[in-house]
């Protein structure tokens, strides 16, 4: 760092160091000891209050400790996510990020999903989930499959973008082409095993848009994947169904279910 004018350099104990800061740092990162950071230091920190906390740790029991005292303090725990840092010695890192409980999200996402709250979450963004309006009827001519799933990926994001205009919307939308028709959500039992039905041991092709707004930018674009999938049984069919995860998913899938698990092959 020699020879750096805008870097200084502090060494001492944090509950020493931290008070002598003028200006609280956007983000503080913690790798504390086995034994977890010191309460004295943690308060310091609260008390310095930064706006973002990245808390790394391999000691599951000092990390919930310590959550638990910044999350009194006023902080939001935005997410945790293992880390499998030597795979030969099962040496596996918590990264942990936290949010001052004052600091609204920037990002917003345009979905109801649990699958793409999961993958938001899995990343450590920090945002908020708003569920969009209801799903537009889908064309029957899938000639244009792409531009489908991208203008209904988009339509989401408008219209969440009119309430959270100051913030960077991300949305996006399935569907599925079998056939040369597009398959979207089911809209009952009976469409859902019809789907179902129709796509077990055969290829298909699952489309997704996305849609991300921020201010005068944008982008819009899609992924699209082959799946094949296997000779389930109609009793797995019907078991699936009345789980009640078939309905909400177009082709009326999820193809990381654990129990049904419909596709054979994955290509994209």
């Amino acid at each position: 760092m020699a020879g750096l004018d805008n870097i200084e350099m502090l060494q001492g104990r944090a509950e020493e160091v931290l008070p002598q800061l003028e200006v609280a740092p956007d983000v503080a990162i913690l790798d504390p000891p086995r034994a977890g950071c010191r309460r004295r230091a943690l308060a310091a920190l609260i008390q310095l209050s930064p706006r973002r906390l990245i808390y790394v740790s391999c000691e599951p029991a000092t990390l919930a400790r310590d959550l638990e005292i910044l999350c009194q303090g006023g902080y939001r725990l935005v997410a945790v996510q293992p880390v499998d840092m030597f795979p030969q010695t099962y040496h596996v890192e918590c990264v942990a990020t936290l949010v001052r409980g004052d600091v609204s999200p920037e990002l917003v996402l345009a979905s109801a999903s649990p699958r793409r709250r999961e993958l938001l979450f899995a990343l450590g963004l920090d945002f908020e989930a708003v569920a969009p309006p209801g799903d537009e009827a889908l064309p029957a001519n899938a000639e244009d499959a792409e531009r489908v799933a991208e203008r209904l990926a988009l339509k989401k994001a408008e219209a969440i973008t009119k309430v959270s205009d100051e913030k960077t919307v991300v949305a996006a939308d399935t569907i599925v082409v079998h056939g040369g028709t597009i398959l979207g959500k089911p809209r009952d039992a009976e469409e859902a095993r019809d789907m179902l039905c129709r796509l077990r041991g055969g290829e298909h092709i699952v489309i997704t848009g996305i849609a991300v707004l921020s201010g005068r930018h944008s982008y819009i674009g899609h992924a699209a994947t082959t799946v094949t999938m296997r000779r389930y049984s109609d009793d797995e069919v019907a078991a699936y169904i009345a789980s009640g995860d078939a309905l909400d998913k177009a082709g009326a899938y999820g193809i990381q279910d654990p129990y049904f698990k419909p596709a054979e092959r994955v290509d994209g």
